[in-house]
């Protein structure tokens, strides 16, 4: 971490397993700010996250896209969030993600459309439409179909 902070690197995430014994995750960050120097945090999001418990398919998708993301750091590909798109998981470019986010919702504004690449802009619509398309469709089936 101190080389990496030499060479420029600002940000760094630690990830513990489970059963590392009560407490590690808390002193590990007194032993990192000790020392390195570097403001270490500490969060259980697993708490936070909770609404119930994962079904079997949540489990093994949490996997997959937890394998993807550790395969995409391996590779070097860096600033990439992991998603599922068309029943694959892909890695997206974070600020590509995050632009599709504020287009869905309809909260971006012109200027930051004029940033995005005509290219980039164009992938993002038709992944926006695709969406709204599959969300018709549910509706119709949802209205025509019950029971």
């Amino acid at each position: 971490m101190i080389a990496a902070r030499k060479n420029g690197k600002r940000n760094f995430i630690v990830i513990l397993c489970e059963g590392m014994g009560k407490n590690y995750g808390e002193e590990l960050c007194k032993t990192i700010e000790e020392r390195t120097g570097i403001e270490a945090r500490f969060a259980r999001p697993a708490h936070i996250q909770r609404g119930g418990s994962p079904t079997l398919r949540d489990r093994v998708l949490a996997t997959q896209m937890g394998c993807a993301a550790v395969e995409s750091l391996v590779s070097g590909q860096m600033k990439k969030v992991v998603c599922l798109r068309d029943n694959s998981i892909i890695t997206m470019d974070i600020h590509e993600a995050l632009f599709l986010d504020k287009i869905l919702k309809n909260t971006i504004t012109q200027d930051e459309i004029e940033t995005i690449p005509p290219n980039t802009l164009y992938d993002l619509r038709r992944i926006v439409a695709d969406r709204q398309a599959y969300k018709s469709y549910l509706n119709y089936i949802i209205n025509h179909m019950a029971l």
